[in-house]
């Protein structure tokens, strides 16, 4: 990412790039990414065609879903509470106790197999620096 200035692959980004970068994280269409920066779509699209732009930009996007993901994950332990109480609460329509229940099951299922799947993942990782002599 970004150290005084500077990103990771040794390069910097003008004031005008910088705010591009911003408006595209936050703007729906590039379009509108370019007015909010002061700049044309054209120079918008030359940015992009920039490698040392395209590889901030794609930093930027991977910082901000790291960034959804903790909030997703900070998130589920609540709402997985609150199914659980709309299920187990008998004066709750039975209507909404089972679409409850069945967000709760469907949600469930998709944690176990994410979770089995990392885990795979991992074991393959060591494996493979066993493998290559990266222990």
């Amino acid at each position: 990412m970004v150290k005084n200035g500077l990103w990771e692959g040794g390069f910097t980004l003008t004031q005008k790039q910088t705010r591009a970068l911003a408006a595209l994280l936050t703007q729906p269409t590039q379009a509108q990414a370019a007015q909010k920066a002061g700049i044309g779509l054209t120079t918008l699209k030359r940015y992009l065609d920039e490698s040392e732009f395209q590889t901030a930009y794609q930093e930027a996007v991977t910082k901000l879903l790291e960034e959804a993901s903790v909030q997703a994950k900070q998130g589920l332990n609540p709402a997985l509470s609150c199914l659980r109480e709309i299920v187990e609460d008998r004066k709750t329509a039975a209507t909404a106790r089972i679409q409850a229940a069945r967000s709760l099951l469907e949600y469930s299922l998709r944690l176990a197999e994410t979770v089995d799947i990392m885990k795979q993942l991992n074991e393959l990782e060591q494996w493979r620096d066993k493998v290559d002599g990266n222990d």
